[in-house]
């Protein structure tokens, strides 16, 4: 007689010793507790003590849509101006054999109180100024062993948000008093731009309009903005740029823009690189600051040899004006970064 054959679940349970387990012949890593929040709070102080203090600080989850993963968001009040090259390194615990480790150096920029914040395009706040404070993303699930080091200072702290152009003030603007403004009480409509692209490769164009505003005086709404002229009232809805104008001088809370990874195999070789930006889509102005909002894309296609040209793809004809409208506060949880900034907004008027 043929001996008797284990079941299934006694050899599944044979083949799952704990803590980690092998499934099938293939080896998995046991997702280690998240680090202790009072240790990567100590660790981080140590490090930025002399020009930042730890104001408060929180896990955070993020939802599969947005990327996922646990971040430690921790709000840091600056001390002095400066720039300031935060490095935050760690060691990988996602079962996967490359890369090991990586490291995070996130740049954080800070004027002088006062001083212009610099808007990047719509996406972000370029720096801070004294009394600010900046949210600093650490994220860390499946990482361990944090270390964060503050070595180096470097461009002169009282040149922050002073001596950067503003958009719209190079001379290529063209003033149109006809456009009608609803937020005239806010914002200074100074005129359109139209830039050009050529396409290298496969000939044409495209061709850029842009509206240049100057913010005036406090307060909080969105932006609408398209092309076609007329009445404000015939654009279609639409949430906009949500726009937030503070009084000079006032404290706001925004995010660490840019961050560069180096990730590294075993014995620290180089493994790769990259950079990215944590995006948000809000203004925070100060009267006087100037920022530019595109509204019409026009695209031409011309004929190479015996290829006829395409037909135009135009957002709004060939020289469209634009459509201003003022549309209630709001801001998107789901764009970007947003998530991180809604319960900390300055407050109106």
């Amino acid at each position: 007689m043929s001996p008797a054959l284990p079941s299934r679940r006694r050899l599944l349970r044979a083949a799952i010793p704990i803590p980690g387990f092998v499934l099938l012949g293939r080896a998995f890593a046991q997702e280690p507790a998240k680090p202790e929040v009072e240790d990567l709070r100590k660790r981080l102080a140590d490090a930025v003590e002399r020009d930042f203090e730890i104001v408060q600080d929180r896990l955070r989850e993020r939802s599969p849509a947005r990327g996922g993963g646990t971040y430690w968001l921790v709000h840091l009040k600056p001390k002095r101006a400066g720039h300031y090259p935060l490095k935050h390194a760690c060691r990988y615990t996602h079962g996967h054999q490359h890369p090991e480790e990586g490291e995070d150096e996130i740049f954080i920029r800070v004027g002088e109180t006062g001083a212009r914040r610099d808007n990047l395009g719509n996406l972000g706040l370029g720096n801070v100024c004294l009394g600010d404070t900046v949210i600093l993303p650490v994220r860390v699930d499946q990482t361990a062993e944090h270390r964060f080091s503050l070595e180096s200072r470097y461009e002169d702290g009282a040149r922050i948000g002073r001596e950067e152009p503003s958009a719209g003030e190079d001379g290529d603007l063209s003033p149109d008093g006809t456009v009608a403004n609803p937020l005239e009480a806010h914002l200074e409509y100074l005129g359109a731009i139209r830039s050009t692209m050529p396409h290298r490769s496969v000939g044409g164009e495209t061709v850029v309009h842009a509206a240049v505003f100057k913010a005036k005086s406090v307060g909080r709404f969105n932006l609408g903005l398209s092309a076609g002229g007329g009445d404000p009232a015939a654009a279609g809805p639409g949430e906009g740029l949500p726009v937030i104008v503070v009084a000079p001088g006032t404290p706001v809370t925004a995010l660490a823009y840019h961050r560069n990874t180096v990730r590294y195999s075993d014995n620290r070789r180089f493994a790769a690189h990259s950079g990215d930006n944590y995006m948000t889509r809000l203004l925070i102005l100060q009267p006087g600051d100037v920022f530019t909002v595109e509204y019409a894309t026009l695209i031409r296609r011309r004929a190479i040899g015996k290829t006829p040209a395409l037909p135009e793809e135009s957002g709004g004809g060939e020289d469209p004006k634009p459509t201003i409208q003022k549309l209630p506060f709001a801001v998107d949880a789901d764009f970007g970064c947003n998530e991180w900034l809604i319960d900390h907004l300055p407050a109106a008027g």
